[in-house]
């Protein structure tokens, strides 16, 4: 689940809203003086993140080595490809991750249940 908080509600109930974002997926979009700042997202989501942006600076370094002297329009029209693409996969991945946590947040919900 999406939503937006903001840095008080941080300061107020971090314990809470740590384990909303671990054990059931949810994700906030952290706004100060009114504007979106940052994200709390799970993990899993953070570490795809991470990986995407590694291997598209590294995709974009290897198209700028071998299409420098070849027609920049090319280049660009490579690069963008790539950038679409990997989009595409965090949308995917992102999408089978919160799906993931959610999943095991609910098993673990039902291996503990609350008295």
């Amino acid at each position: 689940m999406l939503r937006e908080i903001t840095m008080g509600d941080i300061n107020k109930d971090a314990g809470r809203l740590i384990t909303a974002v671990e054990m059931r997926g949810d994700t906030f979009i952290v706004s100060r003086y009114g504007r979106p700042a940052a994200a709390l997202v799970p993990i899993e989501v953070w570490q795809i993140y991470e990986n995407n942006r590694e291997r598209l600076h590294a995709f974009l370094a290897e198209c700028q080595a071998e299409q420098a002297e070849k027609n920049p329009a090319k280049t660009e029209q490579v690069i963008a490809e790539a950038m679409a693409e990997l989009r595409h996969s965090w949308r995917r991945e992102g999408t089978e991750s919160s799906t993931k946590s959610n999943a095991a947040a609910a098993e673990s919900r039902d291996e503990h249940p609350r008295a």
